[in-house]
């Protein structure tokens, strides 16, 4: 079995952290960045199967790193699920334009968040 990667993005770091643990009991590779700076250059090095991201981040916003990651051979193909505090129609219709594959609100429901995980990745 190939095991599936995931690249978490977000500045909360115990969000991360509850996001890895309930990933990882799944059978997922979990690899993790504080910030979109950071998140963008894992994504170049790591060539996940699944990317979730926050908008609101330093260094590099969710909107900016969704378009240098589309715009970016190595990472272009792979999902971007965002997750966000931001629940606003602008928000997500903005993260959706510039490419994101879904959207998600922040609290979330850890069962959603494993439906749209399976969407992707099984």
């Amino acid at each position: 079995m190939i095991e599936k990667k995931i690249l978490i993005i977000d500045d909360e770091k115990d969000f991360v952290d509850m996001l890895k643990g309930l990933l990882e009991t799944r059978h997922y590779r979990i690899v993790t960045a504080l910030d979109g700076e950071a998140g963008f250059n894992q994504a170049v090095y790591e060539k996940p199967n699944l990317i979730l991201s926050d908008i609101k981040m330093p260094k590099l916003d969710g909107y900016a790193l969704i378009d240098k990651l589309k715009s970016h051979l190595g990472t272009q193909d792979i999902p971007i699920i965002m997750i966000s505090g931001i629940g606003g129609s602008d928000s997500i219709e903005k993260a959706k334009a510039l490419g994101a594959d879904d959207y998600l609100i922040k609290p979330l429901s850890l069962g959603d968040l494993t439906k749209f995980v399976i969407r992707y990745l099984d």
